[in-house]
Formats: structure tokens, C-alpha cells, sequence
């Protein structure tokens, strides 16, 4: 007879090693933080034009507009800067937008806690924390959203769920309009709720007028910018592949992890203790750690697009949750109507198998050193680009590699050029990098913009600019003169 998935999920994790996921993961959350609070990253690639947006006074006008189904998104991450900004402390709401996506994790892990309490479902919301967030943190996603509001979601939905109904009513929609990964979720949700038979009539209805809601605001709210649904609709389609998460990082962690699960096995100990298990982690890491470290040094000027690929594992969230979701329905049907095989397969209680509870254990601490050396390597690039951007913006003579220009806002200024014509900034973000240029010269006026020659794509056209209310504007009016100029003449589209 099978176990159903739910009960599963609500039942408390007895081995004293994988008890540790919570604490890890809070670990892994605290260095997000930081990370994100000492270095500004919230503003490397899209989060550069979000930041120029909530300064703009008009977010939704200037961005979300393009994107109405991502709602949710606009009101946790962008309303209460933009509320900051209006009240005349326009870095300080930079600042809270970058505290608000670096605490997204740990408000996920946290809320989690506060509903499911010690159980299963905590540890599978560590386990994806430890292992899957870091490959998207430091990067302004929606999705860091999603994964959020999904975990806290499913813990209303599986523990106690008649007494969460309102919870569960709340999260839906707020999962369902963060992104468009979020309605793919909500659809596998529901689907692992009819199969569990937890299905509650209030929270379906919900859920299926959520659906539907959704569904009105892709078919009939028309996004103003032509550009940018063109730009939307490749990346959707960027999401579903696969080949975009093959990057150092994931390779490196991966391969450390398989030498891992080999020096395990060689051992032929299915007990080992604790102490031997993390000298195996560390005898897995030995050699990577330091090529993820110095990724930058060895491949910037020829592989730019695997350093920027942070951006690609947007899509990891989605599939690892999806994933998660189909086998855990798989888990909650009756074994009548699975296959011999996979009935088999389903009745497999992986918390009883000592390898595989090994393994985990291992998995996370093999995650950890190595988004711990991508991570520190990651903002040391991110730093030393911002600052010499800065300088820029600011007037200054810092240099710029091949295929780069630079708009002043006084006489033209000649271009110095790197030394190392191969060399390219691996942290810019081509059609960000105008508005996040104005960004970082805050609180002085811009007296500069970088903008990369080749890419022609603007989020915005010269009206949308132009008609921004001057006094909701919290940048210096040299700044979005400038700002005016790029958009109206330089890269004019309308």
C-alpha cells in the first residue's frame, strides 16, 4: 500500500544530519543578505533599469506595465521602495529594493517554518534553498518570488489545510501573478491536491479563479511597448531551455558532487560519521572551488555569456519545483493505475535508505563551498564593474572595452579604451547599462552613460520618458535629461 505524499511531507525529519537543512539553509539565506547589502548587486543586469524605474516615480508605467501578469512581484519588491523614494530618500529605496529581493529566501525558508513547523516539508524547502536559490540570488528575478511564496503555499495546502484555507486563498494568486513559472506551479499544485485527495472545495475555487484571472490578463491587457513583448516572448522561450544552466558553476558543483558519491562508494561505509562524511565534501571540493574562483581571470574576454548566465538559472527554480510537484503526485495516486515499475518506484521511502541520506547530506555541503567561492567571485566582478561604471557616470576617465561608447551629458569627452581590447566587462548588461549608469551616480547628477553600440533594444520609447510627472521624479534633472537623449535620439525606436 502506498504512503500518500502528503502525510510524507507533514511527518518530522529523524536523521540528525538532515536535520540540519533548516540551519544551513538559514546560513546560506544570512550570506545572500549581506552579499546583497555590501555590494549593491540588486542592481546587476535588469535591476539597474528596475532601480532607474522606482526613481522614475512611475515603475508600473515605465516596466510592469509590460508585464501586468507579474503583479505580485510589483507590489513586495517595488511599491514599498517606490513609497521611500516619495517621501525624498531616493538611495535608500535602492537600498530597501536590494534588502527586499536579498531577504526573499529567507522569508520563503521562514514563513515555511511557521506553518509546517519541523517536518519534511521544511527540509525539502531547505534542500531547495541551499542547493537551487544560490544559482539565482544577486540577480534581481521574479522568480526568487515565486520560490518564496511556493514553499509557504504548499505548507497550507498539505499541513492542517482546513484551518489554513485563507492562507492557502491569499498565496495562490500571489504565487500565480509573480510570474509566469508561477502559474505553471499553481497548475501542478492543484493537480498533486486532487490526486492527494486534499482537495478543498474553497481552495479549488480559488485556485481555478486565480487561473482564470490570470488568463484574462495575458489574453486581454495590452502591453504598451512592442519591443519589449518581442524581448518577452524570446525569453519565455530562453526559460524552457535546458542548455542554459550549463555554466562553470553548475558544472563545477556538479562534478563535486559525483566525485563525492564516488569517494562514498569506495568506502563501502554506509554509516560514516559526520566528521568523515565533510572530509569527503572537502577532498570533492579541493579542486574546484578555486576554478569557480578564479572562473573570472580564466574565462572573461572569451566565455562573457557563462559568466553573466546567472541569469539563465531562473529556469533551474522552475524545473527543480516542477519536478518536486510531478513526483510528488505521482507519489499520492493509487498504486491500481501506475505501471508495476514505477508503482515500485513510488513506494520507495527515500528517508529510510541510508546512501541516499548520505548523499543529501553531502549534496548540501558540496552546494554551499561551491556557491560560496561563485558567489564571493561573482560580486568581487560585480564590484570592480560597478565601480569603474561609477566613475564613468560621474565624470571620470575610466576606460572601456571594445564595442562600448559613452554619452555626455556636457561636450563629448574622448573614449580611453582598456589595454586588453579582448578584455569585456563580464558583469555589464547591455541594454541596462545606460539607466544603471544614472543609477550609480547617485546622488550627483549623471555626467555620463555607457551603452554598448550593438544592441539596439530600449525598454522603454521616447514618450513614455517624456511624459514621466517631473515631480515624482527622484533623480537629479541633468540625469534624466541625459537619460532623455539615450532613449530619444541615440537608440530612437518610435
Amino acid at each position: 500500500m502506498s504512503t500518500t505524499a502528503d502525510n510524507d511531507l507533514d511527518s518530522p525529519v529523524m536523521d540528525r544530519r538532515l536535520a540540519l537543512a533548516p540551519l544551513l539553509g538559514l546560513v546560506v539565506c544570512v550570506a545572500i543578505l549581506v552579499g546583497t547589502h555590501t555590494s549593491r548587486v540588486q542592481l546587476f543586469a535588469d535591476g539597474g533599469f528596475f532601480a532607474f524605474a522606482i526613481l522614475s516615480g512611475d515603475p508600473w508605467g515605465v516596466t510592469f506595465a509590460n508585464i501586468p501578469a507579474r503583479a505580485s512581484a510589483y507590489a513586495l519588491t517595488v511599491l514599498p521602495p517606490l513609497g521611500l523614494a516619495r517621501l525624498g530618500h531616493p538611495e535608500a529605496a535602492i537600498t530597501l529594493y536590494g534588502g527586499l529581493m536579498g531577504a526573499l529566501p529567507a522569508a520563503g525558508l521562514l514563513a515555511t517554518f511557521a506553518i509546517s513547523g519541523r517536518t519534511r516539508l521544511l527540509f525539502f524547502c531547505s534542500l531547495s534553498t541551499i542547493v537551487v536559490v544560490p544559482y539565482v540570488a544577486f540577480f534581481p528575478s521574479e522568480m526568487l518570488v515565486t520560490h518564496a511564496l511556493f514553499w509557504p503555499l504548499l505548507a497550507a495546502m498539505v499541513t492542517r489545510p482546513s484551518s489554513k484555507t485563507g492562507l492557502a486563498a491569499t498565496l495562490m494568486p500571489a504565487m500565480a501573478f509573480s510570474h509566469e513559472g508561477g502559474v505553471v506551479l499553481l497548475v501542478l499544485m492543484l493537480t498533486f491536491m486532487v490526486a492527494s485527495k486534499r482537495a478543498n472545495r474553497s481552495v479549488m475555487l480559488i485556485g481555478v479563479l486565480t487561473l482564470i484571472a490570470w488568463l484574462g490578463v495575458k489574453l486581454f491587457v495590452p502591453l504598451p511597448h512592442l519591443p519589449t513583448q518581442q524581448v518577452l516572448s524570446r525569453n519565455s522561450l530562453m526559460v524552457l531551455n535546458p542548455l542554459g544552466i550549463i555554466r562553470p558553476v553548475s558544472v563545477a558543483i556538479t562534478t563535486a558532487f559525483g566525485v563525492f558519491l564516488l569517494a562514498l562508494a569506495r568506502s563501502g561505509n554506509d554509516f560514516p560519521s559526520t566528521p568523515r562524511l565533510i572530509g569527503l565534501v572537502l577532498i570533492a571540493l579541493l579542486p574546484l572551488v578555486p576554478l569557480i574562483a578564479f572562473s573570472e581571470v580564466l574565462l572573461v574576454g572569451r566565455f562573457d555569456g557563462m559568466l553573466v548566465g546567472r541569469y539563465n538559472f531562473r529556469s533551474l527554480i522552475l524545473f527543480a519545483l516542477s519536478l518536486f510537484m510531478f513526483i510528488l503526485t505521482l507519489r499520492a495516486l493509487p498504486v491500481q493505475v501506475l505501471p508495476a515499475w514505477l508503482a515500485r518506484a513510488m513506494n520507495w521511502r527515500p528517508f529510510e535508505a541510508q546512501r541516499l541520506r548520505n548523499a543529501v547530506f553531502g549534496l548540501m555541503l558540496v552546494s554551499m563551498g561551491g556557491h560560496f567561492a561563485e558567489g564571493g567571485r561573482f560580486l568581487w566582478a560585480w564590484s570592480d564593474f560597478s565601480r569603474q561604471l561609477t566613475a564613468i557616470a560621474r565624470g571620470g576617465p575610466a576606460p572601456l572595452p571594445a564595442g562600448y561608447d559613452r554619452l555626455d551629458a556636457g561636450p563629448a569627452q574622448p573614449v580611453m579604451r582598456l589595454e586588453d581590447p579582448g578584455r569585456a566587462w563580464s558583469s555589464s548588461w547591455a541594454w541596462a547599462d545606460p539607466f544603471l549608469s544614472v543609477v550609480l551616480a547617485m546622488p550627483l547628477p549623471a555626467s555620463a552613460l555607457v551603452y554598448q553600440q550593438k544592441h539596439r533594444y530600449v525598454p522603454l520609447n521616447c514618450d513614455t520618458i517624456k511624459t514621466l510627472d517631473p515631480k515624482d521624479l527622484r533623480m537629479p534633472a541633468e540625469s534624466i535629461a541625459l537619460i532623455t537623449r539615450y532613449v530619444c535620439e541615440v537608440r530612437r525606436q518610435d
